[in-house]
């Protein structure tokens, strides 16, 4: 009972933060930016890919952490950026 109750704090705490992220985005932009949730999913791709390589788990999510922020910043500076620039 106890390790389903951790599991559902653990996964509630993920939603909140991911919830979080969309309102921080919201206030500051005034816009819902859905390639958040994209982002969300390509870290855990990512580390998922990194473990199946061999590497440790603590490393892989560092790992996934450094090449989606690297791909969001990509992303940023290609995309985001100019279409800001441009109002």
């Amino acid at each position: 009972m106890l390790q389903f109750v951790i599991g559902g704090l653990k996964s509630g705490a993920i939603y909140a933060l991911v919830a979080l992220g969309f309102t921080v985005v919201f206030a500051a932009t005034g816009a819902i930016n859905f390639a958040q949730g994209e982002f969300f999913m390509l870290g855990g791709m990512f580390a998922a890919f990194f473990v199946r390589l061999g590497l440790p788990l603590p490393l892989a999510a560092v790992s996934a952490i450094l090449v989606t922020t690297a791909i969001g910043a990509a992303f940023e500076l290609a995309a985001v950026r100019p279409i800001k620039d441009g109002d």
